[in-house]
């Protein structure tokens, strides 16, 4: 077990190090010293290899020996304690933190801390928030040092490749843009791929979405970055909560063995399907969809699409967002929901109205 006086060390070492005021490579040695003179032998040595400061050392260690229980007792410490300075930080929020502010964290960011304080797996996860993502949009450039203190935080990501997701904050599906595959390494394709989610604000389509929606026309994106999660030993997909032409009751979607969703979304290669249990699903993917299933239901307040990765050994959901449901099943989904006691009656009013309840009957 860790000696509690070298987390207090070393986290105090990272804090510096995050704001800027020490020195990398002073703060490596002087920590790898005080690991080793501590016995801490094992962290010493990662501390030199990785050539960072920073707490996040602890989890992939836990990795590393595959230590589930301590992992999930680090993942705790790493949001609630080892990156307490980022609390007083608004502008880069981690799921942990339990801040689900849409016009701070987008749409996708607040149902995304949801969905982690739910107890739903989702990848590691930093949302920066829309008021710095206005700064550089209005800049139209991120400045060296903003740059090393956003790259600082995602050296505890298990993969050298990163998702750089928009986060509007309203719905507008597909509109905005995400870059997938970016290395974390490079600061010259990190910094580009920021700037490309931002600049999607104006981009005709979403200009011109905004216009039609009445929406507000003040910048409204924050980027939520994650690692990219290794399908090629499991499979990625996407699914639905309930059937979004009948209204049934039954999850379902679509799927690649050992491929990337990427390949599933541009049409690249042709997925197996699945409509409740199937044999081709790997049963332990199938039984924690089914039992993410309800907290969705409970999140969003209405059928679901889902995106979703298995790496061989956990399911995770990557991002979620109300579906789009025919008017037949906006009133079977609904009265399902309202059975199950998700959902009330005067919810149900929201999604039936006469003009569906008319179109229903026509089928």
């Amino acid at each position: 077990m860790i000696d509690s006086n070298i987390v207090k060390y070393n986290k105090k070492m990272a804090i510096g190090v995050l704001l800027g005021l020490h020195d990398m490579e002073k703060m490596v040695g002087s920590v790898e010293g005080q690991l080793r003179r501590e016995g801490e032998t094992e962290l010493a040595d990662l501390t030199k290899k990785l050539g960072v400061v920073s707490d996040d050392i602890y989890l992939t260690i836990y990795r590393e020996k595959g230590r589930e229980e301590n992992q999930e007792r680090t993942m705790k410490k790493y949001g609630k304690n080892i990156w307490s300075c980022l609390e007083k930080n608004t502008d880069i929020i981690i799921p942990q933190h339990n801040i689900k502010d849409k016009d701070l964290v987008g749409n996708k960011g607040s149902q995304l801390v949801e969905m982690f304080n739910a107890g739903i797996r989702i990848p590691e996860t930093f949302i920066l928030s829309t008021h710095l993502c206005e700064k550089w949009h209005k800049d139209q450039d991120i400045s060296d040092e903003e740059l090393k203190f956003v790259r600082r935080l995602f050296y505890g990501f298990d993969s050298d490749m990163i998702a750089v997701r928009s986060s509007g904050t309203v719905s507008m599906a597909g509109a905005m843009k995400s870059v997938l595959n970016v290395n974390k390494t490079n600061p010259e394709e990190l910094k580009k791929a920021f700037l490309e989610v931002i600049n999607s604000w104006d981009a005709p389509q979403v200009k011109r979405y905004r216009e039609l929606s009445g929406l507000s026309l003040q910048f409204g994106v924050a980027i939520v970055v994650q690692p990219m999660i290794d399908a090629t030993k499991g499979l990625s997909g996407i699914g639905f909560t309930q059937d979004v032409i009948t209204g049934d009751n039954v999850i379902n979607g679509e799927y690649l063995l050992n491929e990337f969703g990427e390949d599933l979304a541009n049409g690249s290669k042709t997925p197996k399907s699945f409509y409740g249990f199937a044999q081709s699903l790997p049963n332990n993917v199938y039984d924690t969809l089914i039992g993410y299933k309800k907290k969705l239901h409970e999140i969003f307040q209405t059928v679901v699409d889902f995106e979703f990765v298995y790496d061989g050994t956990e399911t995770y959901l990557v991002q979620a967002r109300k579906a789009k449901l025919s008017d037949k099943a906006n009133i079977v989904a609904h009265y399902n929901l309202f059975e199950q006691k998700i959902i009330s009656r005067a919810d149900v009013g929201k999604y039936v109205n006469e003009r569906t309840v008319g179109k229903f009957f026509s089928y």
